[in-house]
C-alpha cells in the first residue's frame, strides 16, 4: 500500500494564520486517504523540515484538536529513505530531480519511483492540485542518463482526496494479475485499443503489472478526453522514437506490431515504466484513436 511523503518544499517557506487552517482541511484528506484503504498511516519526512511540521502542528490544537492528534500520530519523523529496500534505494541514488536540488527533490523523486503520495501545504498554486508532475534524469543500465517524468498523486487540500481515491480505484479496477487485466481492458481500459501481441506481453512483465497498469490508466484518461488537436492531452510523458531511430529500417522495423485489425503498423511513440519497459502507441487525429501494440523491454536504438 501508498505511503505518504512530506513535500518539504511546500511547507518549509510557509507560515502565518492560514497555515493551521491549511492544516486542519489537509488532515481531513490524510483521513479520506486512510479510510478508503488508499495510502498507509505513516508519514515520511526529511529531517530538517520535521521541527517546522511538528511546529506548525501546534497551531491546529485549538481549532481541530481530532485533526491535530491525527497529524501528531503520523509525524513520526520516519526518514525518507528508511527500509527501503536495495533496488529502490539503488534507483533512487541513480536519479536526479532536474528542477529541485537534490534534498529537495528526493522526497518527489521517492514518490514517482514508489508511486507514493506527495503531502503538503496549497500555499502557492504550483503545489495546490491534486496531481503533480516530478521531471528527472535517471541513470539508465547502459551508463547512459534519460530525462523523464511522471505524474505522482499530491495531496494538499481536502478535496483532492477525492481524485486520488478515484484514481486508485481506476488503477485496482484494472486487475491483479496479466489475465486479468487483458479480460478487462474493453472495459477498464475503454478509450484504448490493443494488438493482439499485448496479451503476451503482460503475462512476460508480470513483476511490474502494478505500475503498468497506472500507467495505461493515465493513457486511458488521456485518450478519452482526446476531442481536439493533433494528439490527446497526456497526463504522463509520451514522445516520439528519434529520428535516428526512425531513419534507420532495421530498427524502425522493430518498433512495428500487429494492430487490432491485424495489420502490421508502425507504433512511434511510447510512454516509459520505470527505467526498462516501454509501452509503445500509436495515434491518428482523424479518429482519435489510441493504439497499444507493445509491453516490454526498452527496444534496441
Amino acid at each position: 500500500m501508498p505511503e505518504m511523503v512530506l513535500n518539504h518544499v511546500s511547507v518549509a517557506a510557509h507560515g502565518g494564520s492560514e497555515t493551521a487552517v491549511w492544516l486542519s482541511d489537509l488532515a481531513r484528506g490524510i483521513a479520506a486517504l486512510i479510510k478508503a484503504d488508499v495510502a498507509r498511516k505513516v508519514l515520511r519526512m526529511q529531517g530538517a523540515v520535521a521541527n517546522i511540521w511538528f511546529d506548525a502542528c501546534q497551531a491546529v490544537r485549538v481549532l481541530d484538536r481530532d485533526g491535530y492528534l491525527l497529524l501528531m500520530g503520523l509525524a513520526a519523523k520516519v526518514p525518507v529513505t528508511e527500509g527501503l529496500v536495495a533496488s529502490t534505494t539503488d534507483r533512487l541514488l541513480g536519479c536526479e530531480s532536474v528542477r529541485l536540488s537534490p534534498e529537495d527533490g528526493e522526497p518527489l523523486l521517492l514518490c514517482a519511483i514508489k508511486h507514493w503520495i506527495a503531502v503538503g501545504l496549497p500555499a502557492t498554486d504550483e503545489w495546490d492540485r491534486d496531481q503533480l508532475r516530478v521531471e528527472f534524469r535517471e541513470l539508465l543500465a547502459d551508463g547512459t542518463f534519460e530525462v523523464t517524468e511522471e505524474s505522482i498523486d499530491n495531496l494538499t487540500r481536502s478535496v483532492h482526496a477525492e481524485q486520488i481515491v478515484e484514481r486508485d480505484r481506476e488503477r485496482r479496477r484494472a486487475g491483479a494479475t496479466a489475465e486479468e487485466l487483458w479480460a478487462r481492458r474493453t472495459t477498464v481500459f475503454a478509450g484504448l485499443s490493443f494488438g493482439p501481441e499485448v496479451e503476451g506481453n503482460l503475462k512476460a512483465q508480470s513483476a511490474l503489472l502494478p505500475q503498468i497498469a497506472r500507467k495505461l490508466v493515465a493513457l486511458e484518461r488521456a485518450a478519452r478526453g482526446w476531442t481536439i488537436g493533433a494528439a490527446p492531452a497526456w497526463t504522463t510523458k509520451v514522445t516520439p522514437e528519434s529520428d535516428s531511430v526512425m531513419a534507420t529500417p532495421k530498427l524502425r522495423e522493430a518498433r512495428r506490431f500487429k494492430s487490432a485489425r491485424g495489420s502490421r503498423e508502425l507504433f512511434g511513440w511510447h510512454a516509459r515504466v520505470g527505467s526498462s519497459v516501454r509501452i509503445h502507441i500509436r495515434f491518428t487525429a482523424q479518429d482519435r484513436v489510441v493504439e497499444v501494440g507493445y509491453i516490454g523491454p526498452h527496444l534496441p536504438v
